[in-house]
Parts: C-alpha cells; sequence; structure tokens
C-alpha cells in the first residue's frame, strides 16, 4: 500500500464520523471494551495529507513537467486540499488538528 492508499484508507465516511463523535464526547466503544480513537487517526491521516501535498507541489514546479501530469497533479493536488480543509474545519472548534501521539 503506498502512501496515499494509507493516508486515505483513515479518511473514509466511517472514520471521519467517529472522529466526529470523539470531538463531541461520544467516542465509539470497540466491541471488547474500551473506545476508538478516530480523532487521533484522522489527525494523523491529515499529517500524510501535508506530505502528498508538499510532494506534489514539488512535482509541479517540475518545468519540463509533460502536460498530462500537470493535469494529474493538479487534480491531486486539488482533492488533497478538499480533504484537508475538510478535516481543519472539523477540528477547528476543538483546538485544531491534534498533534501526534
Amino acid at each position: 500500500m503506498n502512501q496515499q492508499e494509507r493516508t486515505y484508507s483513515h479518511l473514509t465516511e466511517m472514520d471521519l464520523k467517529g472522529a466526529q463523535r470523539d470531538l463531541d464526547g461520544n467516542p465509539v466503544p470497540k466491541p471488547g471494551g474500551g473506545y476508538y480513537d478516530h480523532a487521533q487517526e484522522v489527525s494523523d491521516a491529515y499529517r500524510g495529507l501535508v506530505d502528498m501535498k508538499k510532494s506534489w507541489e514539488g512535482v509541479l514546479r517540475d518545468p519540463n513537467l509533460d502536460t498530462e501530469l500537470r493535469q494529474l497533479y493538479t487534480f491531486k493536488l486539488d482533492e488533497v486540499d478538499v480533504s484537508m480543509k475538510k478535516i481543519e474545519d472539523m477540528f477547528a472548534p476543538h483546538g485544531g488538528v491534534f498533534p501526534p501521539k
């Protein structure tokens, strides 16, 4: 699994709903006891998005990048920006995205 797949595997609709529950003080219980930490999982995935964004911005700075690849990486960068904004908006009322544990 590559970085993009690993990052987005922790940003499913279920993960985002679980993170919102965590932030609202209503964490999702685990079947064997305890609670899932979706808010931390989403925060960690957010940092993966930051890394991807930096990487793709670097690719897009290449003046020799062909048009088709430029379009692909521009699309990917826009997708990352949308995901980051969604997470930032969710966490903003709670002090922002959590730091690494």
